[in-house]
């Protein structure tokens, strides 16, 4: 079955719901269950109006919506096309990439490029509240959604929290060994973002172009009585994360009127 014949099926002219959220339901389904893959073309607003009988108008609301979700792009003078994986970053929650992965069905991977002992710069000494002369672990990562390079992360984790840390120990992750091999689980963190442009190194590694955009992400986490545990670097191409925010006033209390 096409996608047109698909977009037939599943739209249905007599049901109370508007017709541009059926097509988009129809549309998200086909790309969640991996039917249209990242960069695969929808069929054009004509080619959906002549299959399903209805107006450009609604066509359009209906390809808007999935848009403004992230989940297809438009190109000027090309069509709309199914968007490359992303990440969506919840900020007022601790963020666990494995499992926004999962959430969003897919299998996370790992790929370690470098696993060492290293005397940390200032920065870095200074995240951890580290004495002069203590060492840390340096964890250099790709990470993967589908095969599909998401983002480069360098972690920094004192050597006297977790002795006998090994490179085996990163390639899954990394919170959750830290939890089941020492104990040490996350409680709460501090990131700070940046926009940035990718060095030559960083666009090598994620497969993006030479100062193309992107997030710089700083973070540093604590366990339950706030003793900082890792500090990292996250740098994630700007076309595969999507930051979302959700803001309460202070003091007020959103409710049924008494």
């Amino acid at each position: 079955m096409d996608t047109l014949e698909a977009l037939v099926a599943a739209v249905d002219p007599t049901a109370a719901q508007p017709l541009y959220k059926q097509i988009a339901q129809a549309l998200r389904a086909l790309v969640t269950e991996g039917v249209l893959a990242p960069d695969d073309p929808l069929p054009t607003e004509k080619e959906i109006c002549r299959a399903l009988g209805v107006g450009r108008s609604t066509v359009r609301a209906a390809l808007s919506s999935l848009v403004d979700e992230g989940m297809v792009t438009r190109r000027a003078g090309k069509g709309t096309f199914v968007a490359p994986a992303t990440m969506r970053r919840t900020l007022n929650s601790l963020y666990d990439f494995s499992g926004v992965v999962r959430a969003a069905g897919m299998e996370p991977a790992n790929q370690v490029l470098s696993f060492s002992t290293e005397r940390p710069d200032q920065p870095v000494a200074d995240a951890l509240g580290l004495p002069a002369g203590e060492d840390v672990f340096r964890v250099e990562r790709l990470r993967m959604a589908d095969d599909v390079v998401m983002s480069l992360e360098t972690s920094y984790l004192p050597c006297r929290l977790f002795p006998g840390l090994a490179e085996a120990d990163v390639t899954g992750s990394l919170y959750a060994a830290l939890a089941g091999g020492w104990g040490v689980e996350a409680a709460q963190a501090t990131e700070i973002y940046e926009s940035v442009l990718l060095g030559r190194r960083e666009a090598e590694l994620l497969g993006r172009a030479y100062r193309s955009a992107a997030f710089r992400i700083t973070r540093t986490a604590a366990d339950g009585r706030g003793r900082p545990f890792e500090m990292s670097h996250v740098v994630a191409p700007g076309d595969h994360t999507r930051f979302s925010v959700h803001l309460k006033r202070d003091g007020v209390s959103w409710g049924p009127a008494e």
